[in-house]
């Protein structure tokens, strides 16, 4: 029920089929993870001449009996199963759309699924929904939340509790909600993801960035999430790559509107290319991946324009790969220091090991 309620994630599938039944009428579909039914649903209604709705485990049986309570069982057929095991009723599908995204997008590795589905199954030609995907990477200063994570232990009922702190030399990432008014840096992009041309091995993933201070703060933690793009064609899967590195934090009028995300709403779309999505980033309305915190070892004071220099490496834990492992690298550089490989501030770099499990 939790993610049905998510209108973030309901509505951004829902508008981008409706809003282009072009596509979808006399289309064969392929939904993998169907889950309820309702994206296939939603693709039924759209105009698809036949729904492929498949999922592995037993709530395939309700979403059964959601289609025919809805009288679509003329169109959507249900096969219960792992996609990679199947032989589905039909040789190609036009459309494959499917809701696999994850804690910081590549949790779970549901994804994965989807890309045999693309290469066994989709025409060519066809379309994914969504068509592409992109992590973020920012800072927050929120000494509320440092307390309550971090410092918590050291005074529980007025005794010290420092055992029950995570210890050692990996750290477990947060999920949760993080309010924009904590953001304290521009962002920058790590991932960016073509669903129609990455393959498994290219989910793990290595990326530098730069985070630059936007006012005097401390920075307690590093803040991830990520945004979804709905396209009409596979060959337009996302905004260009100058759009995705705009700020997510203003409404700068000098901004061309095709490009501005400031609305404060998490659904996004972009009429003139009949492009779709969503984000799940502080700026947006919370949905129920949230954000995914990074807590730093020690927090960095940081003035206004003082950078965050770092890379960021991501990839499936080795002992479960629906699992993340994760590697971040960083040191600062002040306001007008001149940033060189060898330079003075590169002494002090910090190295943290997360994992998302």
């Amino acid at each position: 029920m939790q993610m049905l309620q998510d209108k973030v994630r309901t509505e951004g599938y829902r508008d981008f089929m409706y809003d282009n039944k072009d596509l979808f009428k006399g289309k064969v579909v392929l939904d993998v993870g169907c889950g309820t039914g309702i994206l296939s649903m939603f693709a039924a209604r759209a105009g698809a001449a036949k729904v492929i709705a498949v999922d592995n485990s037993d709530i395939i049986h309700k979403a059964q009996a959601n289609v025919i309570e809805n009288n679509l069982d003329g169109i959507i057929t249900l096969v219960k199963g792992k996609i990679e095991d199947l032989e589905l009723p039909v040789e190609k599908v036009d459309i494959i759309v499917s809701e696999w995204m994850g804690y910081f997008l590549l949790f779970e590795a549901m994804l994965d699924s989807v890309l045999v589905a693309r290469d066994r199954y989709l025409a060519p030609g066809g379309l994914l929904a969504p068509s592409a995907s992109y992590i973020y990477l920012t800072a927050i200063s929120d000494e509320e939340y440092m307390n309550d994570r971090a410092n918590y232990w050291d005074n529980v009922y007025g005794f010290k509790m420092s055992s029950m702190k995570q210890g050692g030399s990996v750290v477990e990432a947060d999920v949760d909600v993080v309010p924009s008014s904590s953001v304290m840096a521009t962002r920058a992009l790590l991932a960016e993801i073509d669903h129609g041309t990455t393959s498994p091995s290219k989910l793990d993933f290595s990326s530098s960035f730069v985070l630059k201070a936007t006012q005097k703060a401390t920075a307690h933690a590093l803040l991830g999430y990520f945004d979804v793009a709905f396209s009409r064609t596979q060959a337009s899967s996302g905004p260009s790559y100058e759009e995705l590195c705009l700020s997510a934090y203003t409404n700068d009028e000098e901004v061309p509107a095709r490009a501005r995300q400031a609305d404060g709403r998490a659904l996004w779309k972009r009429p003139e290319s009949s492009m779709h999505g969503f984000t799940t980033g502080p700026h947006g309305t919370p949905t129920h991946w949230k954000q995914t915190v990074f807590l730093l070892r020690e927090p960095i004071c940081m003035e206004l324009g003082d950078e965050l220099h770092g890379t960021f490496t991501c990839a499936k834990s080795a002992t479960n790969p629906r699992e993340l492992d994760m590697d971040i690298t960083y040191y600062l550089v002040a306001a007008g220091e001149k940033h060189t490989e060898n330079g003075a501030r590169k002494l002090s770099v910090t190295s943290q090991r997360y994992q998302l499990r």
